[in-house]
């Protein structure tokens, strides 16, 4: 395939939906379950919240544990596929199709509390002027030494960087989208395959005038467990940065020069925050991240080189 495809579609309710959220995933067999039951449990109106999914491609049984539980929801859902088409892609599924007037974006490994929809709508509903309200995110558990460091750098940036955001990336995990100032802008831009799609939607919102703001409420997430996959993540984030870097340039620098000092304040966060001794450790953590970003980086700009030598 392609083309995103509508491979199944449930209908109960053709009235007015609230909510929408959007999933986007890609081999998710594993984690995705959990994030499904935690939706169905949402104490929010369910006949008034609708459920968009997007298999980006999945080459494991990701699509039919989602369509499983998409025949058991007692709300709307569609559920699309394509072949691989990237983030940017994905996301523009979601909200092109989008019935809601907010869309609350889940990642596969994803547990929302069942309160999560009803505190972030009703906050949504309080304050027009939000275009983003990110909520925090917690750990479901801490397995070993790596996934207690991520839960420590997000409770020193949850700490950091609370209320109004003007520079911080927040991210689409977690994050309640005002769908009329998503498509205001013109939805996510489809050049965004693997990472970076969150900062450039950010950007363009602030330039529209809406603000971005993080709330106190929580979802949680199964934190990465091994500096494998933290160094994959960074190569993953180096390697798409660089369109980023290409279409903001100093803006992106700028926030990147910044960061150098974000293990050494993390640490000292962290430890305030919980008195855990481990907290010191964040700064091998963030230095270790950005050596990975760098390399992720480097190979983008090696391929390129490659391709024009050939």
């Amino acid at each position: 395939m392609t083309k995103s495809q509508l491979v199944y579609e449930k209908n109960l309710n053709h009235g007015k939906i609230k909510v929408t959220i959007g999933i986007c995933i890609r081999n998710e067999e594993k984690t995705i379950k959990r994030t499904m039951e935690s939706i169905i449990r949402q104490d929010f109106p369910h006949e008034l919240m609708e459920v968009i999914i997007v298999d980006d491609g999945s080459e494991d049984n990701t699509l039919q544990v989602v369509l499983d539980f998409a025949r058991e929801m007692h709300m709307n859902v569609r559920v699309f596929h394509s072949s691989w088409k990237g983030l940017g892609p994905a996301r523009n599924q979601v909200v092109t199709n989008a019935r809601g007037d907010y869309i609350i974006w889940v990642d596969g490994g994803t547990v929302l509390p069942r309160d999560h929809v009803r505190k972030q709508i009703e906050f949504m509903e309080r304050h027009p002027n939000i275009g983003i309200a990110k909520a925090r995110c917690a750990a479901l558990e801490e397995k070993n030494i790596v996934s207690i460091l991520e839960d420590l750098q997000y409770r020193a940036y949850d700490f950091r960087y609370s209320g109004k955001v003007n520079s911080f990336v927040l991210g689409t995990c977690g994050a309640t989208y005002r769908t009329r100032a998503i498509r205001e802008i013109g939805g996510f831009d489809n050049s965004f395959k693997g990472s970076g799609e969150d900062f450039d939607v950010e950007c363009r919102m602030r330039e529209k005038g809406w603000l971005l703001y993080r709330t106190s409420a929580i979802f949680f997430r199964e934190h990465l467990r091994t500096w494998k996959s933290i160094w994959n993540e960074g190569l993953k984030y180096g390697y798409g940065g660089c369109y980023t870097i290409r279409k903001y340039k100093w803006k992106v620098l700028k926030r990147l020069l910044l960061s150098i000092l974000d293990g050494l304040i993390n640490a000292k966060t962290a430890y305030v925050l919980t008195r855990r001794k481990i907290a010191f450790l964040l700064i091998f953590h963030h230095a270790f991240k950005k050596l990975a970003w760098f390399f992720g980086f480097l190979k983008y700009h090696l391929e390129c080189l490659t391709l024009r030598g050939n």
